[in-house]
Formats: structure tokens, sequence, C-alpha cells
């Protein structure tokens, strides 16, 4: 499965120069970097590789895009660029920096595209498992005693209180393996966020179904 994380910085950033990050399962093979306008300037091969096959327009087409954006994706121009590239899946940028503050690669770049890769593997899983049980359940209070709080969910929008399952997010400063954080007090605004994020996602996912 090959997955192209591209990142466009804020204009805030002082380093502003987009970039993308072709995976394969979860292992970089090539850096890109982009002009303003997102098109390959030029690329750095992180494994061995044939170059012929890996232009950003071959692997954009082969590949699912994963972009960084705010809370809004429609309302964001960021999301609209990079979908120039290509139906682009949206993760929310303060999720992937808030949990996974510490670093995987030496190069700035390829760590923080892992980073949104593998928020974005656990927000697909968490769709599935949303799909599969219509619940979310969030975990909050202290590692060494936390309490589990559900809700029923229809059409991404929860419903009613409902006997809780396996934490799909936990509320900071919990923090539990395979759980996304979110930085929120109150558990039932964290999963109506959550799932705002999820439908999102699933938008682009499975857009014959909406």
């Amino acid at each position: 499965m090959y997955s192209l994380v591209v990142h466009l910085p804020r204009r805030s950033n002082r380093a502003h120069n987009p970039y993308a990050v072709l995976f394969a399962d979860s292992s970089p093979l090539v850096l890109y970097y982009l002009d303003k306008n997102l098109k390959e300037k030029n690329r750095e091969f992180l494994r061995k590789l044939k170059e012929k096959y890996f232009s950003l327009k071959i692997v954009a087409k082969n590949s699912t895009i994963i972009t960084t954006c705010g809370e809004n994706p429609e309302k964001s121009l960021r999301y609209y660029l990079v979908s120039r590239i290509g139906k682009a899946v949206p993760v929310p940028e303060h999720l992937a920096s808030i949990n996974f503050p510490y670093h995987f690669y030496e190069k700035k770049e390829v760590d923080f595209a892992y980073k949104v890769l593998q928020t974005y593997l656990l927000m697909k899983r968490d769709l599935e498992l949303l799909k599969e049980t219509s619940t979310i359940s969030v975990a909050l209070g202290k590692p060494w005693k936390y309490r589990i709080i559900g809700f029923k969910v229809e059409d991404f929008k929860i419903a009613e209180l409902a006997p809780p399952e396996k934490p799909l997010i936990t509320l900071h400063p919990l923090v539990l393996e395979n759980c996304l954080l979110l930085k929120h007090k109150n558990p039932r605004v964290a999963a109506v966020k959550y799932l705002r994020y999820l439908r999102n996602i699933d938008y682009v996912l499975s857009p014959n179904i909406h």
C-alpha cells in the first residue's frame, strides 16, 4: 500500500516550503520538494529505487494522498491546493503534533510526514470500528484510574449514551496506547469533534456512499 503525505505549511511558518513523502506501508521511500504551486522541484530517494518510476505525477495516481489541514477542510485553502494533485484525505495537523511529540526520523520533513501517516492509520482504523459498532467511546482520568464513556452514533452524530466499548480517543492528559488524544475536558465535545474528523475522512474514502 502506497501513501503520499503532502504537507503545505501555514503561511505563518517561516519555513514555508511544501513537500511530500511517499511511503510503502509505513516505510518512507521518497521525499519530494515542491514549489508554491505544488509542482515537483526535486526529489530525494530514501531507499534504492528505479528513479524513472517515481515522479510525483505517477505516484500520486497510485497512492492514497493524505494531507494536513485545519478542522474544516472544506474551508481550507491549503486543502484545496493539495487537491489539485489528487483527492486527498484530510488529517487535522494538530492531532499529529500532539499525539506524536517525539522524533522518529532525523530529517524533519520525513519525521512529520510519518506522524501524519500514523495519525491517519489510527483514524482509518477508528472509522472502521465506528461502522462496526455504531459507538464511540472516550476515556478520561488518570493512567492508573480512568473511566470510559460511550455514545451511540447515527450518521456521525451522537444519538444517546451507550455502554462503553474499547476507547477510540482519550482526553488530555490521559494517554493510552493506540488511542488518539484530544485536548478537551468535555467527553461529549471531544466525541463530536472526532466524529467530524472521521466523517471528513469517510467522504474521501467512501465517496459513493454520500
